[in-house]
């Protein structure tokens, strides 16, 4: 339906910023050492800031948490196979961190029974 694919682009939008995000904080993380002083963060994205001051991958959690139940499943299976990977890695951390543990295992349930073979031939050739 239309509602899945709003719901899939939303998912993918979210991952994306929280990608662009966590590749800066890494780049700060990089100059500060190679130059040894405390360089002042780069500005958070002006989403996350105003809601709440999130981190990125709560903020995918945020939106993830935001599709419907009845849509989650569909939302899921028309995500390509790179934001599927960008989110089981963002999945796992919210289950190491006890957040939203139902709904992780369920998104996590779906996406491996759906993309094992292609998981297991990734992880092969990589």
């Amino acid at each position: 339906t239309i509602e899945t694919i709003k719901a899939a682009e939303r998912l993918m939008e979210a991952i994306d910023l929280a990608n662009e995000e966590t590749t800066k904080l890494t780049e700060h993380e990089a100059s500060c050492n190679e130059t040894g002083k405390q360089i002042p963060p780069p500005p958070k994205h002006p989403l996350l800031v105003a809601l709440g001051n999130l981190t990125p991958s709560r903020y995918v959690l945020d939106v993830v948490k935001k599709v419907k139940s009845s849509e989650l499943e569909e939302s899921l299976l028309v995500l390509p196979f790179a934001y599927v990977m960008e989110l089981l890695r963002m999945l796992d951390d919210w289950l190491k961190s006890e957040l939203e543990i139902e709904l992780s295992c369920r998104c996590i349930f779906f996406l491996l029974r759906i993309h094992h073979g292609q998981i297991v031939a990734d992880r092969k050739s990589g």
